[in-house]
């Protein structure tokens, strides 16, 4: 059945191994440890991505003509920074835009 947002959120960080319950739900990558540890994804937010955006990511693939969301500008971010990006939100959020 349908389950809320914050639930969904719990469930996620969770089966990442994560368990902060802090609800960040947008960037997942993958990283290894040097001490075989494996970290699958990656749930904290950027907080001055809206306003450092256009200095972390000053030649993005693709420009827009309207301003992006912050989950937008994060994902973005790290794909031109070559990681994976996992993003889940609501239908017609805009999840498309960074594909």
């Amino acid at each position: 059945g349908m389950c809320s947002q914050e639930d969904w959120e719990k469930e996620m960080l969770a089966a990442v191994g994560q368990g902060t319950g802090k609800g960040a739900r947008t960037l997942g990558r993958k990283r290894a440890a040097k001490r075989g540890d494996e970290k699958w994804a990656v749930m904290e937010r950027m907080p001055n991505i809206k306003e450092d955006f256009h200095a972390l990511v000053p030649h993005p693939a693709r420009q827009y003509p309207f301003e992006l969301d912050v989950f937008q500008k994060e994902a973005i971010y790290h794909m031109e920074r070559n990681e994976s990006v996992f993003v889940a939100a609501h239908t017609s959020a805009g999840k498309t835009v960074g594909a």
